[in-house]
């Protein structure tokens, strides 16, 4: 399951339109709950981030990016739990791009569709190639 409050919901839906007509994206910094292969993780902070392609069709998040948001996550005692993109006329569904690109197991990947008339939030696991639904819940 995948947690995050609407702050964030908002902080990351306003990010992704903000860099429309391309394809948006931001990492998620917080806690992971359990043990591997958690259960459970929870959004403390959106990091939001330029997509280094400038394309409408993929995204990079720049290196430099993540070291910095690897080391708020560490001044906070936290860790990045996942990443965030939009899909901008597509399904909120991995592509085969994105699990190519998918390198951590434990992360979340999250997809923003703007496909239909309200953005449409989904949270996955890849692992090795296998995408997991995973539950998202939005909290006040």
């Amino acid at each position: 399951m995948f947690k995050l409050n609407a702050d964030h919901f908002t902080s990351i839906v306003a990010h992704l339109i903000k860099e429309l007509p391309n394809e948006g994206c931001g990492i998620l910094i917080g806690n992971f709950v359990g043990s591997y292969p958690y259960e459970l993780a929870e959004t403390k902070v959106f990091f939001p981030t330029p997509n280094e392609k400038n394309s409408a069709l993929a995204y990079q998040i720049p290196a430099k990016s993540l070291l910095e948001a690897d080391r708020l996550a560490e001044k906070e005692n936290l860790e990045i739990i996942g990443v965030v993109h939009s899909h901008t006329n597509s399904d909120p569904y991995p592509s085969s791009t994105d699990v190519q690109n998918a390198f951590d197991p434990s992360w979340y990947y999250i997809i923003v569709s703007f496909r239909f008339e309200h953005p449409s939030l989904r949270a996955y696991r890849i692992n090795n190639g296998i995408i997991s639904e995973e539950a998202v819940v939005v909290e006040k």
